[in-house]
């Protein structure tokens, strides 16, 4: 069950890299004189979002609040 979701996981993330790689072979060259000095304009901010191309980061835990909680709580020290 374990290797089943661990496989899923790892499809799932070569899938995005791979979406991602193709997102960034599309974008346009940037000028790296002014891209340097002014950063990235609100066009080419706009266009990487929509491409997903962020660093926001998916907040994705791999177990629930209540297993967290039974496998802290309900153990045998805490039993005594």
């Amino acid at each position: 069950m374990a290797s089943a979701r661990v496989d899923r996981a790892t499809r799932r993330a070569h899938a995005e890299r791979e979406q991602k790689a193709q997102a960034r072979a599309a974008l346009k060259p940037l000028d790296t004189a002014s891209h340097l000095q002014l950063g990235l304009s609100s066009e080419q901010v706009r266009e990487r979002l929509l491409l997903g191309l962020s660093n926001a980061q998916k907040l994705e835990t791999s177990r629930s609040l209540a297993s967290i909680l039974r496998a802290n709580l309900l153990t045998l020290f805490n039993a005594v």
